[in-house]
């Protein structure tokens, strides 16, 4: 059988590729089509952060009520996390309890960092747009969001520290000291330490001590 290209050539065709299906995926930021749902949906799980945007954005441009059921049922983790960030920016508050419970199913600790920070950003967004989760919603989510933190992904270490704090969590503060204190650069301790001043749960006299 004939052996794949290998080489800059194969590159350069490789990069074309991804930048003639993204220049398709984008010609739906502008204009509904019926079409677009499947052209685009594969595109959510492209290992291309720039390609997954793109069908992102083309998706959200579209009815809610022509993918909303199919980005709450998606089996990828990947393509699920971006679809599920689609619907918190799109949808309505009525679409936030079954938004979060297609969220709990996801397995944080096995997911990579594309994967993770999707879900995060998801998560984030629908608490922001749709409401406050319920107690029993916010509980669950605590539980799961303090399992992976603190994480070795800094970006999504700031996105779970966020969210921690936003659902009071009783431990966020002192793990959050002990990420800031083990911090090696200022931006990242000034980061956590303006995260801290809102969290309202889990102080204590070395935690408080700490941070003057």
């Amino acid at each position: 059988p004939r052996k794949p290209p290998v080489g800059p050539s194969a590159t350069f065709d490789f990069a074309g590729q991804a930048r003639r299906l993204r220049h398709k995926l984008e010609s739906f930021h502008t204009r509904q089509d019926p079409a677009a749902i499947d052209i685009c949906w594969p595109a959510l799980h492209s290992g291309d952060r720039w390609i997954r945007y793109a069908a992102r954005v083309a998706i959200e441009n579209q009815p809610v009520e022509s993918w909303r059921q199919r980005a709450l049922s998606e089996p990828n983790p990947l393509a699920s996390a971006v679809a599920l960030l689609a619907l918190a920016r799109q949808g309505e508050a009525a679409d936030g309890p079954a938004l979060l419970a297609a969220l709990l199913k996801h397995d944080l600790a096995t997911r990579g960092p594309s994967d993770l920070l999707a879900w995060l950003r998801a998560a984030q967004v629908c608490c922001v747009r749709l409401g406050r989760p319920s107690d029993d919603t916010v509980l669950a989510l605590r539980t799961k969001l303090e399992s992976v933190y603190p994480h070795s992904h800094l970006p999504a270490n700031h996105l779970l520290c966020e969210l921690l704090v936003y659902l009071e969590s009783p431990s966020v503060v002192a793990k959050t000291v002990a990420r800031l204190q083990d911090s090696s650069t200022r931006p990242q301790q000034v980061r956590f330490a303006r995260l801290l001043t809102f969290a309202r749960q889990g102080w204590d006299n070395d935690s408080r001590l700490a941070m003057i």
